[in-house]
């Protein structure tokens, strides 16, 4: 894979990789992870249709192992599942077709406690699930309002209304994004005509006590407009949970004096546009970044194919991100950019796409063309923001210990391609655990602790 590489020389890593090897195991299909407080919870293909649950502690020594089944889907159905816990307890939600299947386990052990199973249609439901206190949740979007569903002992739900939007806002784009520390956060927002500016909603409601915080921001293009995710989608932004707050992302089209089209045609773009914010809705940064902005990596400036948008947060507040540019069965572009703790940008890269074994294709399934229909929707691997490690080298001035050791563990193996293993590393209180996975037939997964 070529590279053009612009305001910073890669350089030879400066240090070496020196964490310890705590858990490694062979003939692993990872399916995604998740950070539960004090350890790493991984979601494995196991035998025939079942799923291993596998949970290591924050010092990166294994705990416990337990399996389930899920059932045999054909076509391009598959599960989406999530997993949402505690110290205590540990939810996995599977949301089929035409049912939902929740299980809760004992977090210290994996002690399965009960078994649920909800007449609740997957369908295209604005929902996500999350907990509050030791509770399993559904919170849902209807027009303009929010509603909380706490699942019960006799396998039903309990609705609430949790939050409205005010009357002046878009219900149409009103959304729920993600819960965090038990609130869940959702947003919707109005565009001016010409779309330079836009008018966002925040809100943040408390699953437990029912409080919510609200806010009301402007937020303002100087050279561009806000344009809409692609020709199908038109919405203006993803939403992306960090350790430290969220980030808003979204595309830009050229400056309009006038209307913006209602019709828009294709899904070209010239730039992306990235807002952080804390859990408690202050803005950290507004960067807008038209790719004129990064030497011209991005042939003419334009990107003009669908493209998957993916970040993922280093322990200094920095931010990795890729954009990988669709194109059909053929792969396309992609293109990296690290911003720092301000929201300005250290680094870019771009080249060739390429397959990668991590990836999802288009509907959403792991390993595009395999029969894995299991979809981890909360997981905190970032397949395509991870990516970014494999072609990074180490910068300490510049990257995040975490990252930069992540990125040297990656230089230091030279046993497979770049297109055949995959690298992340994960921050706990007081030590971060780095996990190295290789493809090749069955997977082989390594933990290392620093």
């Amino acid at each position: 894979m070529k590279y053009i590489t612009v305001l910073f020389v890669l350089l030879t890593p400066l240090f070496s990789f020196s964490q310890t090897l705590t858990y490694s195991v062979e003939n692993f299909s990872l399916l995604g992870v998740k950070k539960i407080e004090n350890q790493l919870v991984l979601l494995s293909k196991g035998d025939g249709t079942s799923v291993k649950i596998t949970s290591i502690s924050s010092d990166g020594e294994h705990l416990w192992d337990s399996d389930f089944e899920v059932e045999r889907l054909g076509g391009y159905s598959f599960n989406k599942m999530h997993i949402h816990g505690n110290s205590e307890v540990l939810y996995v939600v599977q949301q089929y077709e035409n049912h939902t299947a929740i299980k809760k386990y004992a977090s210290q052990s994996g002690e399965l406690i009960q078994d649920y199973d909800l007449s609740i249609k997957t369908g295209d439901e604005n929902s996500i699930w999350g907990m509050s206190n030791n509770d399993i949740c559904k919170m849902t979007v209807k027009g303009e309002t929010l509603y909380k569903s706490q699942l019960l002992e006799d396998e039903t739900l309990e609705d609430t209304q949790a939050a409205k939007a005010p009357e002046n806002y878009d219900n149409e784009n009103y959304r729920v994004h993600f819960v965090k520390d038990g609130n869940a956060f959702s947003s919707t927002r109005v565009l001016e005509p010409n779309h330079g500016s836009m008018h966002l909603y925040l809100n943040k409601y408390n699953m437990g006590t029912g409080d919510t915080v609200q806010k009301e921001i402007e937020m303002e293009l100087a050279f561009t407009s806000f344009t809409y995710s692609n020709s199908l989608d038109k919405s203006v932004y993803g939403v992306v949970s960090s350790p430290t707050g969220f980030h808003l992302v979204g595309k830009l089209d050229i400056a309009f004096k006038n209307k913006y089209p209602s019709g828009k045609v294709g899904d070209n773009f010239i730039g992306l546009w990235v807002a952080k914010f804390t859990d408690d809705f202050e803005l950290e940064y507004f960067s807008e970044m038209p790719f004129q902005y990064l030497d011209h990596i991005v042939p003419a400036d334009v990107i003009n194919k669908p493209a998957v948008i993916d970040l993922k947060e280093d322990d200094n507040k920095g931010v990795f991100i890729n954009v990988n540019a669709l194109q059909g069965v053929m792969y396309g572009q992609k293109y990296f950019i690290y911003l720092d703790h301000t929201g300005n940008i250290s680094m870019a890269k771009g080249g060739n796409d390429a397959y990668h074994f991590m990836e999802y294709d288009r509907m959403g399934l792991r390993d595009a063309g395999r029969k894995n229909r299991v979809r981890l929707m909360n997981d905190d691997w970032s397949s395509y923001a991870t990516n970014v490690f494999l072609f990074l080298s180490p910068k300490p001035e510049v990257y995040s210990v975490s990252a930069n050791n992540t990125m040297d563990l990656n230089l230091q193996d030279e046993k497979f391609t770049p297109d055949m293993k995959a690298f992340n590393f994960v921050n706990f209180r007081s030590n971060t655990l780095y996990l190295n996975y290789f493809f090749k037939k069955k997977g082989t997964l390594h933990v290392y602790v620093d």
